[in-house]
């Protein structure tokens, strides 16, 4: 998420001056002083410390004269497109932004660190839904801090499935350090290209498919059947209890939210198990990145257990884009599954082709989405949900709709 949106959806400034400065001290030690500025303040103006830019349009918070080497990741992403006549428009402001000079001028916030960090010119800052990133090219490691205020699940659920995710032969960055009592760890600095950046769509495809190729080992070694009653008691103890844990959300949102789960419940004849896998969570394009070594599967905050076709479904879904999720769904559920490259693909779970199993399939994965949703509002210091709860939620009714015909 964009700090231009985690600005609307929280108090941006509050959180990321308390998880910069907590990092700090715990990694650097002593005391640390982390203020905004908007609009930015000037370097020179600064009695001590240092003051930092932050782009919002790169997503990114970087000292006055950086380590270059830090920029590549930003670079293989903003510089790419699919389309091609924005390229030469990316290149161009990417390489504005970045620049020493020029940089201040696009800046839309300074950040003011005091003391300023030891080799401050090797790190940037990278803000991101649940973790702030603090990427150092030099020592080729990214830090993940947990933000302040937000629970430590974001943090867990990572590195719970870290070891099982890597000994399935998931290209994923390596482990270093784990700080869990500081609520932050580091991993292998990995420069890629996210795979919906891509501008050669064959090469896209291909790691698409590979991604997922992996992934399905990942399913196979964690398939697990569990009694169906036991699946859906499980999944609306846990939006209850979750529902109880959500402050952004309103009391006719909340009966609203219940509704539509009750009636994904109920409105279906359930076989007598459901299978279930270790999943990803988010599995998007975005969190695809590719390189010569291949393609790695990053950002596994939202991993856990859930109805096995749940990271398939998402990625061709295109869930992570809730308008159209219903017609998506539909059409989905029309036609033979397969991989990106159109090879077919064997997955637990996905229906047979009658109607009685798609039905089941949209349901299970339905709630499982509505599910990850509200998991995303529990127990942080969130204002308002955004705009992308609202869309599933009004996608979720419009397939109840049309089953209720």
């Amino acid at each position: 998420m964009r700090i231009s949106l985690l600005r609307q959806r929280e108090d941006f400034n509050a959180i990321s001056a308390a998880t910069i400065a907590h990092f700090c001290k715990t990694y650097f030690g002593g005391d640390y002083h982390v203020t905004w500025n908007s609009p930015p303040s000037h370097e020179r103006s600064a009695a001590r410390g240092t003051t930092w830019r932050c782009n919002e349009y790169l997503n990114i918070i970087f000292p006055s004269s950086p380590d270059p080497r830090n920029f590549d990741p930003i670079r293989r992403e903003f510089t790419q497109s699919p389309i091609a006549w924005r390229r030469p428009l990316q290149h161009v402001y990417v390489a504005l932004a970045l620049a020493p000079l020029s940089s201040r001028l696009l800046a839309h916030a300074s950040l003011h660190i005091q003391p300023a960090l030891p080799d401050e010119n090797h790190w940037i800052i990278v803000p991101g839904n649940n973790r702030i990133r603090l990427l150092n090219a030099a020592r080729q490691q990214t830090f993940v801090v947990k933000k302040s205020g937000f629970p430590d699940s974001s943090l867990d659920a990572e590195l719970e499935v870290r070891q099982s995710s890597a000994a399935s032969g998931i290209r994923i960055p390596k482990l270093l350090e784990v700080h869990s009592q500081d609520h932050w760890f580091s991993e292998q600095f990995v420069s890629a290209t996210p795979i919906n950046r891509l501008s050669d769509r064959r090469i896209a495809v291909n790691c698409a498919t590979d991604a997922l190729s992996q992934l399905r080992t990942l399913i196979d070694s964690t398939h697990a059947d569990v009694a169906a009653t036991d699946y859906l008691d499980g999944l609306v103890a846990a939006v209850g209890q979750g529902m109880e844990r959500i402050a952004c959300l309103d009391s006719p949102t909340k009966q609203r939210v219940l509704r539509v789960v009750d009636g994904l419940v109920r409105g279906v004849n359930w076989p007598a198990t459901v299978p279930t896998a270790l999943t990803h969570g988010d599995f998007q394009p975005a969190n695809l990145l590719a390189n010569d070594a291949g393609v790695w599967t990053i950002d596994w905050e939202f991993a856990g257990r859930r109805y096995a076709p749940y990271d398939l479904l998402v990625f061709q879904l295109e869930s992570r884009r809730p308008r159209g999720l219903f017609d998506r769904l539909q059409t989905w559920l029309s036609r033979p599954p397969a991989l990106p490259d159109g090879s077919s693909i064997d997955w637990p779970g996905l229906p047979d082709g009658s109607a009685a199993a798609e039905w089941v399939c949209g349901n299970l994965y339905l709630l499982e989405e509505l599910r990850a949703q509200l998991d995303q509002l529990v127990d942080r210091p969130i204002r308002c949900p955004g705009v992308g709860f609202r869309t599933v939620l009004n996608e979720v009714e419009m397939w109840l709709r049309s089953k209720s015909d």
